[in-house]
């Protein structure tokens, strides 16, 4: 089954209101939920650790660490062929009442992991939902992180912009993603699939 056509079904149930999104959890439960109907023969598991598939020594010998250990919803029949497997990343910021940079710098390194996920054969997408019309557009200036997530296109090197005793490494994206939001009707809610 095609994921996008699944993801715009699932977003008829919210517009009917059989399924409700209040924040990121509920947005993963009600959509392991739906795909679960969908895809009865598959396993579909929430926040798994890439350990389960043995990726981190495949990483290691290429030095190259993941961006990320759990995967936010994936779908497959065997652990030791992601070639068959779906995963997706989720980012559902509502009711916070802001567009903060460091959301979008979280949601670019979302697509570097699935990038790396990708590399190892699996199929892969990033979902975005939120009720935030700052993250579409705004008179302040701000830098090329939310710049670019407000003119829709991606590409290239991020970093995250925060004071922190932590290390905050760039982010390279290998490719350029583009997105067009989606309104889901009968709600404040809009959303974008991008496709890895």
């Amino acid at each position: 089954m095609e994921i996008k056509s699944l993801i715009t079904e699932f977003v008829e149930l919210i517009e009917s209101g059989k399924v409700e999104i209040y924040n990121e959890a509920s947005l993963q439960y009600e959509l392991a939920i739906f795909l679960r109907n969908k895809y009865p023969d598959h396993k579909i598991q929430l926040e798994r650790n890439i350990s389960y598939f043995g990726l981190p020594k495949l990483k290691f010998e290429k030095k190259e660490k993941f961006k990320k250990k759990e995967m936010d919803i994936i779908i497959f029949k065997d652990k030791n062929n992601l070639k068959n497997a779906i995963i997706i990343e989720l980012k559902a910021i509502i009711e916070q009442g802001k567009a903060r940079p460091v959301t979008v710098f979280e949601w670019i390194k979302d697509l570097k992991f699935l990038e790396q996920l990708k590399s190892e054969g699996a199929e892969c997408y990033s979902i975005f939902f939120t009720d935030e019309d700052k993250f579409l557009s705004g008179t302040k200036n701000v830098g090329n992180l939310l710049k670019d997530f407000r003119n829709k296109k991606v590409e290239g090197t991020y970093e995250k912009h925060q004071k922190s005793n932590h290390e905050h490494k760039p982010i390279k994206l290998s490719n350029s993603y583009s997105f067009d939001w989606k309104e889901i009707k009968n709600t404040k809610l809009r959303y974008f699939i991008i496709e890895i």
